[in-house]
Order: C-alpha cells, then sequence, then structure tokens
C-alpha cells in the first residue's frame, strides 16, 4: 500500500534520524563550549578594561605630576609676576605693520594669551591692563534704516564683550577706537546703550579715536558727547564720513555737523592732552578747548575735493589758543579754497612750532592763515604739492627768517 511506509525505508529513517541526533548533541557541546569561553573572554575584557582604566588614571596623575615638576622647572615659569606681565604687555604693544588699529590687536593677544594655561589665563583676567585697549565698530550698511533681528542677534556677543573688557579693565586709563558711530540711532537699545558704556569710562581715557558715519544725513551733534572732564586723556582723533559733514561753497547754507546755536564746550578739562586730529569743518566747534600741553595738531579735509572749504578765521583763532603747539598737519586731499579768507585773520605766533606738514596739498589750502603765521623756530618744512607761486614763495621766506608772511595773494 502507497500510504504504508516499507520495512526498508523506516529502517532508513531510523538510522537517519539517529545520526541527526548524534549531530545535535555534538552541536550542543560545542554551543556550550563556546558560550563558557566566550564568558571567560568577558570576564577576561573586564578585567583588561577595568585594569585600562586604572592605567589611564595612573597615567594622568603623572602626567598632572610631570606637568607641575615641569612648571616647575620651566624658565619661563620661574619668572616673577611683574616679569611675566612686562613680557605680556610687551608683546600687546608690539603690532605688526599690516595690522590695524592697535586696540583690536591689543584686545585678540589678552585672548591668545589667556588660551596659553590656566596659569596665564589667571594671569591675564586678574590684570586689569590687559584689558585697557578698546576697540568696537558699529559697522552698520548705509542702505539699512535699523539694527534689524539677525544685526542685533549677530552684535549681541560682541557687545557683552565690550562690556566684559569694560568690566575686566577697572579703573586703568583706557586707549579707545569706536568705528562707524552713526548719530542718528542713539534711540535704539543696543546701539545706544553700548555707545553710553563707552562714553561712560571719559574720566579713564588715555586715547580716544572716533569715526563717525552719517551718510550725509545733515547737521549730527557728535562734539556734545565730549563735554565731560577727560584728566587722562593724551590723544584725541574723530573723523566725520558722509557728504554731509562737510561745508560746502556751494550750498545756500552751510551744514555743520552741530548747531551753531547751541555752544559746545568741548573736552573742558584735558590737562594732558598732547595730540588732536580733527576734521576742518570742526574747527568753528572746538574754539573753547584750551589743552596747556598740546604740541600735535592735524588739520584733516576729505571728501569731495572743490566743495570741502577750510574755515581759516576759525583755524586762525584756535592756532592762536595753542602757544604749546610744536607739530601741525594739514592734511587735505587737494588744494581748497577757504569760503571767509575775506575776512581779517588774527596774527598767529607759533613760537614752539618745530614742524609744519602740508599734506598732499599745498600753502594755498591755508592761504589767509599762512599771511599772518609766524614761527621763529620751524626746524622742518614739508610741502607734497608745490607750485613755486609767489605767494608760496614769500611763505617759505617767512618761515627761512621766522618773521610774518607778507600777503602776496595779490601781486601773483
Amino acid at each position: 500500500m502507497s500510504g504504508q511506509i516499507s520495512s526498508v525505508n523506516l529502517l532508513a529513517l531510523q538510522e537517519q534520524l539517529h545520526d541527526d541526533e548524534g549531530t545535535r548533541r555534538r552541536l550542543a557541546l560545542r554551543l556550550e563550549a563556546t558560550r563558557a569561553a566566550v564568558e571567560q573572554a568577558q570576564h577576561a575584557l573586564a578585567a583588561a578594561q577595568l585594569e585600562q582604566r586604572l592605567l589611564e588614571a595612573q597615567l594622568l596623575e603623572k602626567d598632572r605630576v610631570l606637568a607641575i615638576q615641569r612648571r616647575l622647572v620651566s624658565p619661563i615659569s620661574m619668572l616673577a609676576h611683574d616679569t611675566l606681565l612686562e613680557i605680556f604687555y610687551r608683546v600687546q604693544s608690539t603690532v605688526p605693520e599690516d595690522w590695524y588699529p592697535k586696540c583690536l590687536y591689543a584686545t585678540r593677544m589678552a585672548y591668545q594669551l589667556a588660551s596659553v594655561s590656566q596659569e596665564w589665563r589667571r594671569v591675564v583676567l586678574s590684570t586689569p591692563r590687559m584689558w585697557a585697549n578698546i576697540y568696537f565698530d558699529f559697522y552698520l550698511d548705509p542702505l539699512d534704516e535699523r539694527w534689524n533681528s539677525e544685526e542685533i542677534e549677530g552684535r549681541q556677543p560682541r557687545c557683552r564683550a565690550l562690556h566684559l573688557q569694560l568690566q575686566r579693565s577697572m579703573k586703568v586709563p583706557l586707549d579707545i577706537c569706536v568705528k562707524h558711530y552713526d548719530p542718528r540711532r542713539p534711540g535704539e537699545v543696543l546701539y545706544g546703550s553700548t555707545f553710553r558704556a563707552i562714553m561712560d569710562t571719559a574720566a579713564r581715557w588715555r586715547s580716544f579715536s572716533l569715526t563717525v558715519d552719517t551718510y550725509g544725513t545733515g547737521n549730527h551733534c557728535i562734539l556734545h558727547h565730549f563735554q565731560a572732564p577727560t584728566p587722562l586723556l593724551e590723544r584725541f582723533e574723530i573723523n566725520l564720513s558722509g557728504e554731509g559733514h562737510y561745508l560746502s561753497a556751494d550750498d545756500a547754507t552751510l551744514h555743520l555737523p552741530c548747531d551753531p546755536q547751541r555752544p559746545i564746550n568741548f573736552l573742558p578739562h584735558a590737562p594732558r592732552l598732547r595730540a588732536l586730529e580733527i576734521e576742518s569743518s570742526l574747527v568753528p566747534h572746538v574754539l573753547s578747548v584750551r589743552p596747556p600741553k598740546l604740541s600735535t595738531l592735524q588739520l584733516v579735509v576729505e571728501g569731495y575735493h572743490a566743495r570741502n572749504v577750510v574755515p581759516t578765521y576759525e583755524l586762525a583763532c584756535l592756532l592762536s589758543k595753542l602757544p604749546s603747539l610744536e607739530s601741525l598737519d594739514i592734511h587735505a586731499e587737494a588744494d581748497i579754497l577757504p569760503h571767509n579768507q575775506a575776512k581779517p585773520h588774527p596774527t598767529v605766533i607759533l613760537a614752539l612750532l618745530r614742524e609744519l606738514k602740508f599734506t598732499d596739498c599745498s600753502v594755498n589750502t591755508l592761504a589767509p592763515v599762512a599771511t599772518t603765521l609766524s614761527v621763529p623756530r620751524l626746524q622742518k618744512l614739508s610741502i607734497d604739492s608745490f607750485s613755486g607761486t609767489a605767494a608760496e614763495l614769500a611763505f617759505l621766506k617767512a618761515c627761512g627768517s621766522g618773521g610774518v608772511m607778507e600777503d602776496t595773494s595779490r601781486k601773483s
């Protein structure tokens, strides 16, 4: 019958079953042995990992001990605290030629020195003088009307870093450089608070440099920010950007950077001021300044050449109040025709002036002042643009003799 298994087939199946059961027993034995080997290996691995952790801990401890020993025998670690600080100060003050401004380089070096080691970080963070160089750039796209949310988010870390640096500097004198400030924006919280934080340190300024951006918006009384006492100030620079700041002979009304009806007591107390750099359009508004030790004055005339003028009468009045002046630099992009040359100018006697420079311009830039200028001790005269006119030759003769130059403009 087909449904029944023959005796021959049954015997074969029984033999096959016996063989398969034997194979399974052997596999089970091998699996058991393998499991035992794995368990043994796991115990060995755990022991090895424990030993590894112990060795790593011992190595770290040994490295710590060696680091202490190396610091003890290292020459720089043997330096006195004051000597180490002097090295740091020299590193900060050694500015590469391609770096400007100095304040930015000094601040970056402070952060780099603080990242060398824990000891150096402790020294740098605890030394106010290392944070006495303040640099901040208010850069803003002139096409933007405000600091939008993305810009504010990007500026917040820099603003916080500025406040932190001012805190770290404590009460030491400060060297400050501020770029691209726009006086149209003092009401904006982040913008205004940052600028006020800088201005609140006026009593600690040793040097102050400010670049103002206005993009031709007209009257902005930037000088009103500088009426606080500055007893430590030695150098002051202010540069204006934007056509609206310049006096223009073509305009029916002269667009001054400050309201003429509001007198400004500019730098009322600056007994140590030795160097002053200002734009020509600001001269009428700084006549109140009387620093007793001012030795260097730089007058900057930049922008659209013939549209700019030098307020020579006010400049003559300013120079007459600076008897200690030793260096005068007229820095203009071209010869400028003064708008008030017909007005009588006071005689200016600079008894201590030793250096007079006309950078990128000629004597004609200050023609009305030059006719009444006496420089008896002049040692160096530099004129970048010289045409040999009668007025220029007379000025050279007057400088050589130490006398007052004759007005030869009509003869020429």
